[in-house]
C-alpha cells in the first residue's frame, strides 16, 4: 500500500461499504472481507499488504479480545455454574469428537485440537457486539453473553496449550510468559491507580491503551497470539472496576477510557477482517477449500444449535422460541477462527486450501444469528452497537450506581 491518498480511501472504503450494506443485512465483517478480496492481489491487485496495515490489523483484533475479556464477570458465571458446567462438558465433548474426526482425517492431533476448537467456539468479541443491535429480553441476554464466554475461556485455554505443543520448551516458554503477563498487568494497574491517576486525571484511557497493546504484543512475541494477551487485560480491567466499584471510589474516568476505547476499536477492527481477505493466498479459493467450508458449515452448525437446544430445553425447560435463540446467538465463531486459523498457517503450516476453508467457515457462521426468532437488528453496524449507552452509560448523578451495574451486570439483566 502506497501513500496516503490511498489509504484515507481505503479507511473511508471501510467505514461506508459496510454501513451502505446494512440495509442488506449483510454482517460487517463479510462485507470488510470481500473489501480485501477485491483490492488483494488475488482481486484487483491495488493494495499490498504492509506493516501499517498489519499494525491496524493487530490494533482491531487486540481491542476485540479485551472486549470479550471485559466480559468475563466470575460471580455471574459462579451463580449459574451448573447449566455453565453442563453447557462446558457438551462444548468439550463437540471439541472431542471434532479433534477425533480430524486425526482420523490425517491432522496431527495438536493440529485436530485447534482446528476443532475454532469450528466449535463462540467468538465472545462478535457475539455481543451483535447483541446490542437487537432488542432482546435480558435474561435472555445474560444466558447468551455467558455461555459464549464459558465457551470461548475454554477455547483460549486450548490454544494456549496446544498452541504451544510442538515441545516441551515452548509450552514451557509459553505457560511462563502467560504467568508474567498475570502477574504484571494487575501489578500495573494497581501502580497506575495509587502512583498516577491522582496527580493525572483522565489518564485512564491512555494507560489502558499501552497496556492492552503491549499485553497483545508480549503474546504475540512468545507464540500464542494477540488474542491471549489482549483477552487478560479486559478481564483484569473488568476486575479492576468491580474493585473501584466496591469501595465506592468513582468510576467514571474508568468507564470514559472504556467508551474512547471502544470508539477507538470501531476505527481498527475493519482492518482485521480486511487484511484476512488481502491475504487470502491463491488455494483458498479453490474447490477443495469451498468444499471444506461447506462441509463444516453443514456438520458443525447444525449439531451445535441443536445440542444447545437440547440442553436449554430438557436442563432448563425453556421454550423452543428462547432455546432456539441462544443456540442460533453462539454459532457465530467469526473472529476467534480467523484468529485460530492464521496460528495454524503461521505456526503448523497447513495447506493454503484448509486455511481457506476454515476463513469462509468462520465468515459464514456470522450470518446465523440471522435466523433467530428472538429479535431482529434495529439497524446500525454490529460493531459499532459496542459503544451503546447501556453499556458504558457516560457521567451523571447516578454514575456510582451504573457504575456497579457494569461491574456486576446480573444486577439488571435479570439474572
Amino acid at each position: 500500500m502506497h501513500g496516503h491518498f490511498l489509504l484515507l480511501t481505503l479507511v473511508a472504503g471501510l467505514f461506508f461499504l459496510p454501513k451502505a450494506l446494512q440495509r442488506f443485512r449483510v454482517p460487517a465483517p463479510l462485507a470488510e472481507l470481500g473489501l480485501g478480496v477485491a483490492l488483494g492481489p488475488i482481486g484487483a491487485g491495488w493494495v499490498q499488504a504492509d506493516d501499517v496495515l498489519q499494525g491496524l490489523s493487530g490494533f482491531g483484533i487486540s481491542a476485540l479480545f479485551l472486549f470479550a475479556g471485559l466480559e468475563v464477570d466470575v460471580s455471574e458465571l459462579n451463580a449459574r455454574r451448573r447449566p455453565l458446567v453442563m453447557h462446558l462438558l457438551i462444548q468439550v465433548l463437540l471439541v472431542a469428537v471434532a479433534t477425533w474426526v480430524g486425526v482420523r482425517l490425517g491432522l496431527a492431533t495438536g493440529v485436530a485440537v485447534l482446528v476443532a476448537a475454532a469450528v466449535m467456539s463462540p467468538s465472545v468479541g462478535y457475539i455481543v457486539a451483535a447483541l446490542e443491535s437487537r432488542p432482546m429480553p435480558p435474561e435472555l441476554v445474560a444466558w447468551i453473553k455467558q455461555k459464549a464466554v464459558a465457551g470461548e475461556l475454554m477455547a483460549i485455554a486450548l490454544v494456549l496449550f496446544f498452541a504451544k505443543s510442538t515441545s516441551l520448551l515452548e509450552l514451557g516458554k509459553g505457560l511462563g510468559g502467560i504467568a508474567v503477563l498475570l502477574l504484571a498487568v494487575p501489578a500495573f494497574i494497581l501502580f497506575f491507580h495509587k502512583m498516577i491517576l491522582p496527580w493525572a486525571p483522565k489518564t485512564e484511557f491512555s494507560f489502558l491503551l499501552v497496556v492492552a497493546i503491549l499485553a497483545a504484543e508480549f503474546s504475540h512475541h512468545i507464540g500464542v497470539h494477540y488474542l491471549v494477551g489482549a483477552f487478560l487485560v479486559g478481564v483484569v480491567a473488568r476486575h479492576y472496576l468491580a474493585w473501584m466499584s466496591r469501595r465506592g471510589l468513582e468510576t467514571g474516568g474508568v468507564r470514559e477510557a472504556l467508551t474512547a476505547f471502544r470508539f477507538f476499536a470501531v476505527f481498527f477492527i475493519p482492518f482485521f477482517f480486511f487484511l484476512v481477505g488481502l491475504s487470502l493466498p491463491q488455494d483458498a479459493f479453490s474447490r477443495e477449500s469451498a468444499v471444506l467450508a461447506a462441509a463444516l458449515f453443514v456438520a458443525a452448525v447444525p449439531l451445535r444449535v441443536v445440542s444447545t437446544l437440547a440442553h436449554r430445553r430438557l436442563g432448563l425447560k425453556e421454550g423452543w422460541r428462547e432455546a432456539a435463540s441462544v443456540g442460533l446467538f453462539l454459532m457465530p465463531t467469526t473472529v476467534f477462527t480467523l484468529a485460530v486459523a492464521e496460528i495454524l498457517r503461521q505456526r503448523f503450516q497447513i495447506a493454503d486450501w484448509i486455511y481457506g476453508g476454515l476463513v469462509a467457515y468462520g465468515a459464514a457462521t456470522c450470518l446465523v444469528p440471522l435466523l433467530s426468532p428472538a429479535g431482529r437488528p434495529e439497524g446500525g453496524d454490529e460493531i459499532l452497537a459496542l459503544v451503546t449507552e447501556e453499556v458504558f452509560p457516560q457521567e451523571s448523578a447516578e454514575s456510582r450506581v451504573r457504575g456497579e451495574q457494569l461491574a456486576h451486570p446480573g444486577s439488571r439483566s435479570g439474572a
